[in-house]
Parts: C-alpha cells; structure tokens; sequence
C-alpha cells in the first residue's frame, strides 16, 4: 500500500508499507502506480506526458505517466547503483563452491549515501 503526498509543481512524496516488512524506503512499483493516480486525477499539479519528481525515504526516480490508443504507460527513470564487483570462476559458480569468491566494493555506495542526505525530507 502506497500513501503520496503532493509536495509541489511535478512533485510527489511516496511512501509504501509493504505486509511483512512494513515501510520500505524505495519502491518503484509504488511510486509509478502513484503518479498514475495522481496524473488521473488531474488535481492541476501534473500533466500527462510530463516528467515528475517522486521522492521517498531512499532517494528519488523521475516518472512519466503517457496515454498511447486509450492506454496507459509509466515510464520510472532513475539510476542503479553497483556497490561490489565480484570476481568467481564460472565452473565454481556452478558448483555453489564460493570459498574463492573475490568481492570488491566500488565506493558508490558512499556517493549515493551523500545523494541521499542532501535531499529534502518528507514525511507523513
């Protein structure tokens, strides 16, 4: 269950309780499902076919609700982060041996940290 909150021009808060682990920080499910809402209810703050700014506990995305021949499309736009690189024998993969597995971080983990904290917070 997704709750959102219309915080400006193009802008929504969202955020998802999910049964069993209750509020998540990021749910792209929910927050393209929310903008598809919030763009049919047509409250005047967004448009379709415009871009918005959907944020949440873990970040943000931009999304894009389209109408094509009486149907709906949901464009979720964003970035993916890679934290680890990880280096294993192919034939070891497969035999589930990971006793040789090789695990690096890649630093991005601490850059998207920093994203985070510079971004407004919101809350219900």
């Amino acid at each position: 269950m997704s709750f959102g909150r219309v915080i400006g021009q193009n802008q929504l808060f969202v955020q998802t309780y999910e049964r069993g682990v209750g509020f998540t920080n990021a749910c792209g499910t929910g927050m393209s499902a929310t903008s598809l809402v919030w763009s049919l209810l047509n409250d005047g703050q967004t448009r379709l076919g415009e871009v918005n700014d959907i944020f949440n506990p873990g970040g943000m995305v931009k999304t894009r609700v389209n109408q094509i021949h009486g149907a709906y499309t949901i464009d979720l736009i964003g970035n993916a982060t890679f934290t680890h690189q990880i280096w294993i024998d192919e034939d070891q993969l497969r035999q589930n041996n990971l006793e040789q597995v090789q695990i690096e971080s890649t630093g991005e983990e601490l850059h998207y940290q920093e994203f985070i904290r510079q971004l407004p917070r919101y809350r219900f």
